[in-house]
């Protein structure tokens, strides 16, 4: 009896040690020596009143805790062996750095889905909202043309919409498992494992110790495996690329046509907008201030001498020949070639860079439910192999 005891113990703490686990705690020897007083006691008895059974049963439960230290061995073995093969294979220090690149990259495929959304979405809402109003006055009265070319863009703007929303679910799913995958990392082999294995060495606690067991290795190797699995997985399709090329975002953007460099400059110049959004009395005091500065004595004279030109002269007449030359470009047709656009391409292009972003949220949507089924189906035969509770009902009706 104590051979088996001995020999369960140096299985326990040298697979312990190999897996480079650091146990501050003593929740598992301790478990193991009150399971070893207990089966002593119950020995101790069967031997002293003569009681066959007891001592059956003290015989049994030591060949169980010699089976839970062997048992202990090869799950820390096994994920000795497991980490060291996925380094050599992936490169990735354990089975988890090697999911969470998986992850990362999925994440990051999702994040360049939700620009191009982004891109496509503001590109035909400046389509559709852009529209110009010419106003020709003509002294005492004038007239207006106001035109939208393309306000019927404005029909498009629900599929980029759609895949927003699509795109967060999508988000909201590989951030889940990236974070569980982090979450079991931290927690699964410092914690839940020997919490296993202490239930497991107490003879009344066995079934659920087993069960827990389980459910460590589910959530710390075949839950990550499975997000590898999937990763292996996209390799073997035509995996979307949703990023819009620079021609396409070209099609779906109003560019003004070249002769409206002036346009741009009355868009851009901070100086230059500030000045054309003064009143006359703005123009009188920019224009009339520094005009009249070399005069000195006569300052005032040449100021106010100033204000009826400024302001019943030269800034009407810019006003109107201003409004004039504008309205004159604009009835030329030169932003309308602006927009002139081939409504079939606007489609085409909008149509070519959603597509991939809806095929990446069904991965997406089928990556959740792959992993989930890997990782409950794989979990529950380790739990019946290991003697847990084969059903586990409440992990069932999660999933």
């Amino acid at each position: 009896m104590r051979c088996g005891i001995i020999f369960a113990l140096l299985i326990l703490f040298g697979s312990i040690n190999a897996a480079g686990y650091d146990f501050a705690y003593a929740i598992v020897p301790g478990a193991i020596i009150f399971s070893v007083i207990l089966v002593a006691i119950a020995n101790m008895i069967g031997d002293a009143l003569s009681m066959p059974a007891v001592k059956s049963w003290a015989q049994i439960e030591l060949r169980e805790l010699i089976v839970g230290g062997v048992l202990i061995a090869v799950v820390f073995t096994s994920l000795f062996l497991t980490n060291q093969g996925v380094e050599i294979l992936t490169g990735q220090t354990n089975v988890i750095s090697a999911a969470e690149k998986v992850t990362g990259a999925t994440l990051g495929n999702i994040t360049a889905a939700y620009r191009t959304d982004i891109l496509i979405s503001s590109r035909l809402t400046a389509m559709s909202g852009y529209s110009y109003r010419v106003s020709i006055p003509i002294w005492f009265f004038g007239f207006s043309y106001t035109n939208a070319d393309w306000t019927g863009y404005s029909a498009l703007l629900s599929a980029p919409s759609l895949a927003a929303q699509g795109l967060a679910n999508s988000l909201y799913i590989y951030t889940t498992l990236n974070t569980l995958l982090k979450f079991f990392n931290s927690v699964v082999p410092f914690y839940i494992l020997p919490l296993g294995f202490a239930f497991r060495m107490i003879p009344f606690t066995r079934k659920i110790g087993n069960t827990i067991i389980a459910l460590a290795i589910g959530a710390y190797v075949m839950y990550p495996f499975s997000i590898i699995l999937v990763g292996e997985l996209h390799k073997s399709i035509t995996y979307p690329n949703p990023v819009i090329s620079s021609g396409d975002l070209a099609t779906i953007s109003l560019i003004l046509p070249s002769g409206a460099d002036w346009l741009k400059f009355m868009c851009q110049s901070t100086a230059f907008r500030t000045f054309m959004g003064l009143s006359e009395i703005g123009w009188w005091l920019v224009i009339g201030i520094p005009a009249c500065i070399p005069a000195l004595a006569g300052f005032i004279g040449c100021f106010m001498g100033l204000y009826q030109p400024i302001t019943a002269v030269i800034y009407p007449l810019i006003a109107i020949v201003g409004q004039i030359a504008f309205s004159a470009f604009l009835a030329g047709g030169s932003l309308d070639a602006a927009s002139n656009i081939d409504p079939e391409a606007v489609y085409r292009v909008v149509s070519a860079n959603l597509k991939p972003i809806n095929n990446l949220i069904v991965i997406t949507y089928v990556d959740a439910l792959v992993v989930a089924i890997t990782t409950y189906v794989s979990t529950k035969g380790i739990s019946a192999a290991i003697g847990g509770e084969a059903d586990m009902m409440g992990l069932q009706r999660m999933v």
